[in-house]
């Protein structure tokens, strides 16, 4: 890895992943896929003013920001009203008859049922708080039951076409708004079958890069965020947990695309039917769609205000995502009192990646407001406290007195800060694990890489691999000799 000072992003010469170029101001990019020159990525500038003046800037602007809002049922909403906050005066919706009224639940969707609510709601409520000079719209395109493999969503089905085409009308009509992104649900009408699964993904990639063709709004500041399925509707059948696990990855495959969990951090809960979220979950939905968009667009900081009434430090634990090199990720113990914290490298290049509650990985210079050392060797690093909240630094391993995380399965958890972060998870220095709590495994489609010597690995099988779907299985490595077995078979419970 290496830092050097530039203006611009870098268009000649061989770069590998994690390089950074930055100018005076520290306004720079950094290189997230090697080549000759590899693809490049932009990050704020990381001193405290412009950080915080930017976000504030772009907070307080009086413009008009719109929403799809699409998929299937659980994008509607199902759920009775709960009788709480609904949409904030002022919120609008772009009604079926091509109007621009005030949001109410339920929003003017393609079958609607009177009486109910959508995660949109708290999405708006809090959306509504954050930029508060900002007009709100959204456009209704979800229809319960729809499918790709039904002949929904494909270019040139019906709920496709009348998307595109109500999006690009509303576009023209008013070239001053700006269209920010949308929110998709759905994914349950395809996982009938392990037919319709194993079609899923090339089917949602397809369709998903269609309508970015064929929506000239849908530009790369455009943020996609989809929404895990109910995850007691998803256990125990193997083509839900496949359509499941392709919502989950689709960030991985496609730009600009974020995935808000289902799961963590906590389960939400269905109405009672088996399929559709209730109506505290659909509340609780929103805010992590919400929470995704933030960080999509750099306001992490901000994520903090629509957090759920969870403990902070579960939620940190439960959303821990590895960094994207093959190094160790450090977190300092946070004192309660603590407004700033200091974190020294030496002989490494500044940590490039940071995590933050409800969001994934970013440069660090989005977090860190002060800086030493700009390229190799030694250098210390400042970053505020946010809130109480655990945070993450992609770093070289150093002390036994922090928190790690790394990217090969290692992790060393000081107990003091488990016990800080609230957290019922505990590793000691000699590697002994204490869970205070239930686990949950998630099965694998693939049999995972054979241990090292003298260690074994424990797995769910969903029957792609070794064992059959529900089976726990075991790889055990004596003397460089791998064998598996199966400790728990399922079929003969």
């Amino acid at each position: 890895m290496q830092g050097t000072r530039g203006t611009n992003s870098k268009t000649l010469g061989a770069w590998e992943k994690g390089d950074i170029v930055y100018d005076n101001n520290y306004v720079g990019w950094v290189c997230k896929n090697s080549g000759s020159p590899g693809t490049w990525e932009s990050y704020i500038s990381n001193t405290p003013s412009s950080i915080s003046s930017s976000i504030e800037t772009e907070r307080l602007k009086t413009e008009t920001h719109v929403f799809i809002l699409a998929g299937q049922s659980n994008a509607v909403g199902r759920c009775e009203f709960d009788g709480g906050e609904d949409y904030p005066t002022g919120v609008m919706q772009y009604d079926r008859n091509g109007n621009i009224i005030q949001a109410v639940s339920p929003l003017d969707h393609h079958d609607e049922q009177a009486g109910t609510m959508g995660l949109s709601v708290s999405f708006a409520i809090e959306y509504h708080k954050i930029f508060p000079n900002v007009t709100l719209v959204f456009v209704p395109q979800a229809k319960g039951g729809s499918s790709y493999s039904g002949g929904n969503w494909n270019k040139g089905d019906f709920y496709y076409e009348d998307l595109v085409s109500r999006v690009n009308t509303l576009a023209a009509a008013h070239p001053d708004w700006k269209f920010k992104g949308m929110l998709w649900h759905q994914g349950e009408d395809d996982a009938d079958s392990q037919a319709e699964a194993d079609a899923f993904q090339s089917a949602l990639d397809a369709g998903m890069t269609n309508f970015k063709n064929d929506i000239p709004v849908w530009d790369d500041n455009f943020k996609v965020i989809l929404g895990g399925i109910l995850p007691a509707w998803v256990d125990g059948h193997p083509e839900r947990v496949q359509v499941q696990h392709i919502l989950e990855d689709t960030p991985n495959r496609l730009s600009n695309f974020y995935f808000a969990s289902s799961e963590a951090p906590t389960e939400l809960k269905d109405k009672g039917d088996g399929l559709h979220y209730n109506a505290d979950s659909q509340r609780r939905f929103g805010k992590r769609y919400l929470a995704q968009y933030l960080n999509a667009i750099g306001f992490s900081s901000k994520v903090n205000d629509i957090q759920e009434n969870v403990d902070a430090g579960v939620m940190a634990l439960q959303n821990i995502r590895p960094p994207e090199e093959n190094y160790t990720a450090h977190v300092h113990t946070l004192e309660p009192e603590t407004t700033a914290i200091a974190i020294t490298t030496t002989n490494y290049q500044a940590p490039l990646v940071v995590y933050s509650d409800g969001g994934g990985w970013a440069p660090a210079s989005q977090a860190f407001v002060s800086r030493g050392s700009s390229g190799r060797g030694a250098g210390t690093y400042y970053r505020n406290k946010p809130n109480g909240n655990n945070w993450f630094v992609g770093m070289p391993y150093e002390n036994n007195d922090k928190i790690v995380f790394s990217y090969n399965n290692s992790a060393y958890i000081d107990m003091a800060i488990a016990q800080m972060s609230y957290a019922r998870f505990s590793v000691d220095s000699s590697g002994n694990m204490g869970i205070y709590g239930a686990t949950t495994q998630k099965p694998l489609s693939a049999d995972p890489a054979d241990p090292a010597d003298g260690e074994t690995v424990q797995w769910v099988s969903d029957g792609t691999g070794s064992g059959d779907a529900g089976d726990v299985m075991m790889k055990i490595n004596v003397g460089g000799t791998t064998k598996v077995t199966t400790l728990v078979d399922y079929s003969g419970l």
